[in-house]
This record gives structure tokens, sequence and C-alpha cells, in this order.
């Protein structure tokens, strides 16, 4: 992956005409990504089936109607916030789906206080992820969609906002190299690109630990 710099102009949610289904602004948006590279593309299986899933960090305005979810890589200092799943996999994107009317802030916050106890600062959208149906005919129900990526600082723990109904997802602090060799290839690439951005933002005095080899 290429070290160069993150862009760090907003990238954020706009208001799309109300008569536009999802499935319209989807289709008006896909073309935009053409002229970007995506810093992953890979394809997941997921409940609904197989899915192309790529991610971007080009400042490109994503329609608000297809963004289905909010997520965060969480700072705490040199150390970043690991999630652990039931399954014994690890990620560094707490967050999750809107609820009706709630804004875009207002639901990572939210999920971020649910999932792992932790109030944050500022929030700095810096990537989004763009899912689509890769079958030649999806779905007759099918909507491509969206999940933005903020990078933020955790301020305060607060142990009673967590959701109990989270079952057995954890969370905890981990330096950024212990990070990399927990998680998997695509949180990697995503670790990446948000401490990319943070040193960006902080003048240059961040470096992105070198992930490790598959295998080692």
């Amino acid at each position: 992956m290429s070290d160069r710099p993150i862009p760090t102009r907003p990238i954020d949610a706009h208001s799309v005409a109300a008569a536009m289904s999802q499935a319209e602004a989807a289709a008006a948006f896909t073309p935009s990504l053409t002229a970007h590279q995506p810093f992953f593309d890979h394809e997941v299986e997921r409940p609904q089936g197989r899915l192309r899933v790529r991610g971007y960090t080009a400042a490109i305005p994503v329609p608000d109607v297809i963004v289905s979810a909010v997520r965060a890589v969480v700072f705490k200092g040199s150390r970043v916030v690991v999630l652990s799943e039931a399954d014994g996999t690890h990620h560094v994107m707490p967050g999750g789906r809107r609820e009706p009317g709630e804004g875009l802030d207002a639901t990572v916050r939210r999920e971020l206080l649910e999932e792992c106890g932790w109030h944050v600062g500022e929030l700095r959208p810096f990537a989004f992820l763009f899912f689509q149906h890769p079958g030649p005919a999806p779905p007759a129900d099918w909507c491509d969609f969206a999940n933005l990526i903020y990078l933020t600082e955790a301020a305060r723990y607060d142990r009673r906002s967590l959701d109990a109904t989270q079952g057995k997802v954890r969370s905890r602090l981990m330096s950024t190299k212990a990070a990399f060799d927990a998680v998997t290839d695509r949180h990697r690439a995503i670790l990446a690109a948000a401490l990319s951005a943070k040193r960006v933002a902080s003048g240059g005095q961040w470096s992105t630990p070198k992930p490790k080899r598959p295998g080692a």
C-alpha cells in the first residue's frame, strides 16, 4: 500500500433531493468512483449474499440516503481501540446503523458509547466503504450502500454506557503495532489509512507501523 498522505478534506454525507430513492442515488453516485483508486477492494460473504467492498479516502461527497452505517477508528494517544467479536476476530471500526432521524455524528457517538464505553472528541470523516452486489443479476430489492468512517480521539471512558445486548463483543486499547498483528488484512488497510490521516492532521508526527507479513 502506498504511504502517500491521505486527504483530510471532509468526506461526509450530503443531502439529495427527497424524491430520489436510495437506488437512484447509488446509481448516480457510482460513476464518480471511477476516477479514484480504492485503498482496498475485495469481496465478503454476508447474509444477503456476496458483496464487493471498496474503501476510499478521496474527498468524494457521499449521498446521505445511501449511508446505512457510520463507524470510527478511535485513538487514545499512541493506542487504538480494538474490538474483539464473539467469533474471535478483531477489528478497529466500532460503529453501527443509523436510527430513524438520527444525524451522522449522533449515530457514531452513540454507537461508540454502546460498543466501547468511550466518549470521544472531534469527529473527522476520512474514508468510506462502498458495498455493491458483484453478480450480474442482483436481488430485486438490492440497493448499493455506503459506510462512513471517522477518525477520532477517545476522551473519557464510561462503563455504564456499554450496551449489554452487544453480547460477547469486547473492546480494549492496544498499541498500533499490536493492533496490526491482531486484525484482518482489510482492517490493517483501514488502520493504515487512519494513521496516515492522523499523521497529516498532527503535522507529520505519526508514522505507520509495518503490517505483519501473512504467515509471519
